[in-house]
């Protein structure tokens, strides 16, 4: 190899590091937990206590697939930890009405269920 293809290969190496070591240095996204108040709110549906331990929080929209083919695994969670009093399982309706047109509606449909208490009922039919 030449000497001008080493200074080369050096300087890419030197750059590359250097954006490396600044995108991680910089990366704080997800380093300090969001607090529980903000992820459970009074007025959340949940199947347990609030102060529990463990609070497992889904943001769900009703229409997506993806949520879809989670719930399975959402739905054997809960089967397994139903009756322990450190778990809770809080459903927060995340409406994505740019691409999904039944979206909102269904939201509104589980909120109206819940204000008579039929959310989780809602909840699995939809």
């Amino acid at each position: 190899m030449s000497k001008e293809a080493k200074v080369m290969v050096l300087v890419f190496v030197l750059i590359f590091s250097g954006l490396g070591f600044l995108i991680v240095k910089n990366n704080k996204v997800g380093t300090q937990p969001i607090s529980k108040e903000i992820l459970v709110r009074p007025a959340s549906h949940s199947t347990g206590d609030p102060n529990a331990k463990v609070n497992l929080v889904e943001f769900g929209d009703f229409q997506c697939p993806a949520c879809a083919a989670a719930a399975p695994i959402i739905k054997e969670i809960l089967n397994t930890y139903k009756d322990n009093p450190n778990f809770n399982f809080v459903s927060r309706n995340f409406p994505l009405t740019s691409i999904h047109q039944n979206a909102l509606i269904s939201a509104q449909a589980a909120e109206a269920a819940g204000g008579q208490g039929k959310y989780w009922e809602m909840y699995d039919l939809l």
